[in-house]
């Protein structure tokens, strides 16, 4: 997620012959929009999606406005347009990286909390849904001092891979990761 980011997409970088990233304003209908009609103009079929929004900054409960918890709240936009193509495709992983405040909030962060608590109640009743469709849906949950590290991003997008290539039989549909420092 890039707040910063006015436009829609304009292009996918290859990061491989068969691997994209996408860096955009999640919280835009029209970015979202945009990033699945590209998809379709290059005859692109997406196997799995990973959403992963940035950490907003902290903001004290009493402070927040209604319209900062909405924006906090469409940053998850892309998930309708990414379920849709998911349950078209009939055979995507779709992936939810979220934060522990999904489950244990910190100071000043209430809002992004009662989002991420959304985020993966929304995962969780997908999974649901789309499982005997043939989309898997998973939630893994990052200890909030661990989206730092490059040691420990390449642990996490190692284990997205590794539920990626799961069999159905035995599909994840919660995760929660720690890195060796947080674990102790």
């Amino acid at each position: 997620h890039d707040a910063q980011r006015k436009g829609v997409v304009t292009t996918l970088s290859t990061q491989s012959i068969n691997h994209y990233q996408v860096r955009m304003n999640l919280s835009s209908s029209d970015a979202v929009n945009d990033l699945f009609k590209k998809i379709a103009d290059a005859d692109l079929t997406p196997h799995w999606m990973i959403h992963c929004p940035q950490r907003p900054a902290p903001l004290e409960t009493l402070q927040m406005t209604p319209k900062d918890l909405e924006s906090l709240w469409r940053v998850q936009a892309i998930l309708k347009k990414g379920v849709k193509h998911g349950a078209d495709t009939r055979s995507p992983t779709i992936l939810f990286v979220g934060a522990m405040d999904a489950v244990q909030s910190q100071p000043n962060f209430s809002g992004f909390a009662a989002v991420k608590a959304g985020v993966r109640a929304l995962a969780q009743s997908m999974a649901r849904e789309f499982d005997p469709q043939g989309v898997h849906v998973a939630h893994i949950l990052l200890n909030h001092g661990d989206v730092v590290g490059e040691q420990f991003a390449e642990s996490v997008a190692a284990t997205c891979w590794q539920i990626y290539g799961q069999p159905k039989q035995a599909w994840t549909q919660e995760l929660e990761l720690r890195s060796l420092d947080v674990a102790g």
